[in-house]
């Protein structure tokens, strides 16, 4: 038996960004309505390229690359840890190879949501109200604890979707193989 969530890699991100700065590039040469101020648009068109590549995608990159097959050799996943890796997935997103844990060498494996930042003590010394600092979010997904104690997250967007009953199968049947 075999699970499978979320979306492998792929060109969409590239292929979006390239989409939407011809929109921006069309969208001010209609606003000028000038050719003689080409040059002006294109500059704007590739700066927004420019910050949907390097800022906007690998923000929101988890959420498009969120692979995690479950079966039952073990627990596969993409692990991109850094940003450059992110920025680097929009033009090449088969440079990066899922890993794959094995039943042997994990421990515990739990699904983790709405998980938050702790605050830190300095915050709460204070006398304002801690139930009003609001820390961010760590990422949802499946939690694998490794033998030499290694928490490793699988990022996933399951909460979001139909998918949160399939899980808990795959859980089940993870465990019942370490």
């Amino acid at each position: 038996m075999s699970w499978t969530f979320g979306n492998k890699p792929s060109y969409k991100s590239l292929v979006s960004s390239i989409g939407i700065s011809f929109f921006i590039f069309g969208m001010a040469l209609f606003a000028t309505n000038d050719w003689r101020k080409l040059f002006s648009c294109v500059l704007f068109a590739v700066i927004s390229f420019v910050l949907l590549v390097t800022i906007v995608y690998p923000i929101f990159l988890p959420r498009y690359l969120n692979y995690v097959r479950i079966d039952d050799s073990g627990i596969e996943f993409y692990q991109v840890e850094d940003w450059w890796d992110k920025v680097n997935l929009v033009f090449n997103p088969y440079m990066i190879k899922p890993v794959k844990v094995i039943y042997d060498e994990i421990t515990e494996v739990d699904a983790v949501t709405n998980r938050r930042l702790p605050v830190p003590q300095r915050l709460t010394d204070t006398p304002a109200d801690t139930s009003e600092i609001i820390m961010p979010k760590l990422p949802s997904g499946i939690e694998i604890t490794t033998v030499n104690r290694e928490k490793i997250v699988a990022e996933t967007n399951w909460p979001e979707t139909p998918e949160r009953c399939k899980l808990d199968e795959a859980l089940k049947f993870a465990r019942k193989h370490m």
